[in-house]
């Protein structure tokens, strides 16, 4: 088992009821998860769980736990990854109630690549159809990754785009990893994996299609990319959830204007209305991200040359700290070494700007990723 709070992790998303406060507080208070699942029945209250999900919570589904467990032990190109483990998308750490624990199928290391988000109708038309298959080739060709949501329409010619580009592709999926929805793009999906592209979910391997699912999803759609790019969108649609997502979680957003009397343009018209920024041809979006992507690679650069001058025991206990914060006494635990040489150290990282002290212990700032 490469993360020992998988198992827990996976209890924990098979348990309804669970509240993105309470579970945003569960992350932070607990990041052994073992320890929340020992809890006493008095603590658990304390914590806000009422009577059903108390019961849940003291008999989980571990039948189930390791059903998905020997999913993920079939192929290599299977995986499930909980936000401790240090492969997880540092895109999606901080955006509120980040999805734990994800299903990938395919190449899970193009998950931190720059990326860029291309949503729209399922109902588009011709001209929405070229554009979305033209600005996805070119974006890609550009260099960066295309994401989207594997569905009918905008989504899945935005997909083809990146393939025929022959760049790797990420679709996010509203059903379990299992389960290609909907059935007519399951040769795409297999396109996507086989091109070193992946597939991703934070459902159940069994999720079956539900309409409530798939607005939830768009929120990692917008949460892994630098920005959203709408190419068609009605009024009411779900592209217009993924742009409101991307405006809270601070990801730029871009529109591409069509007819007045395009129906399918509307939603674009009121993103432009209300401040997106106007697409006419790629440069309009690489400008725009230009600064990003730069700082992006100075940080990384950066971020490499000091984890590749730390040595001896800064080393190990930068080793032993994580997104979420390490209690200094399971920091001492891990790395082997006195309590004395442990603060020596920390105070060495904290003041190098690589973690950060909270209330609960110390923990990685977002700003270093896993290199």
């Amino acid at each position: 088992m490469k993360e020992k709070n998988l198992p827990y992790h996976l209890a924990l998303m098979l348990i309804p009821g669970i509240g993105i406060k309470l579970r945003r507080r569960i992350l932070t208070d607990y990041p052994d998860l073992a320890d929340f699942f020992n809890l006493s029945k008095r603590k658990l209250y304390s914590l806000g769980c009422n009577e059903q999900l108390i019961a849940m919570l003291k008999h989980p589904d571990w039948q189930m736990v390791e059903r998905h467990i020997a999913w993920q032990t079939k192929s290599e190109a299977h995986h499930i990854i909980s936000i401790s483990d240090k492969d997880y998308p540092r895109a999606l750490k901080y955006i509120d109630n980040p999805p734990t624990p994800i299903f990938v199928r395919g190449n899970k290391n193009i998950l931190n690549e720059p990326q860029i988000s291309m949503v729209g109708s399922r109902n588009a038309t011709p001209n929405g159809a070229r554009y979305a298959y033209d600005f996805a080739y070119h974006l890609a060709k550009s260099g960066l990754l295309i994401t989207s949501g594997l569905a009918v329409g905008i989504d899945a010619a935005s997909h083809q785009g990146a393939l025929a580009a022959a760049s790797a592709t990420i679709a996010v999926m509203g059903t379990g990893i299992t389960t290609i929805y909907p059935r007519d793009n399951k040769q795409l999906a297999e396109q996507i994996i086989a091109k070193g592209g992946a597939l991703i979910s934070e459902f159940s391997l069994s999720t079956r299609p539900r309409r409530e699912n798939f607005p939830r999803r768009n929120r990692i759609i917008s949460g892994l990319a630098l920005g959203v790019l709408v190419v068609e969108a009605a009024q009411r649609s779900g592209s217009l959830i993924t742009a409101k997502y991307a405006l809270d979680q601070g990801r730029e957003v871009f529109a591409i204007p069509s007819s007045p009397h395009n129906p399918m343009a509307k939603g674009c018209h009121s993103l432009l209305k209300s401040g997106a920024k106007l697409v006419e041809n790629i440069s309009d979006i690489l400008q725009e991200l230009k600064p990003q992507l730069q700082q992006q690679c100075t940080q990384t650069l950066s971020n490499l040359s000091k984890i590749n001058n730390l040595q001896g025991d800064a080393k190990k206990c930068l080793d032993c700290i994580k997104f979420e914060p390490s209690p200094i006494d399971l920091i001492i635990q891990q790395a082997g070494l006195e309590a004395n040489k442990v603060s020596s150290c920390l105070m060495q990282l904290e003041l190098s700007g690589m973690v950060m002290k909270s209330a609960y212990g110390y923990q990685i700032k977002h700003e270093w990723g896993n290199q």
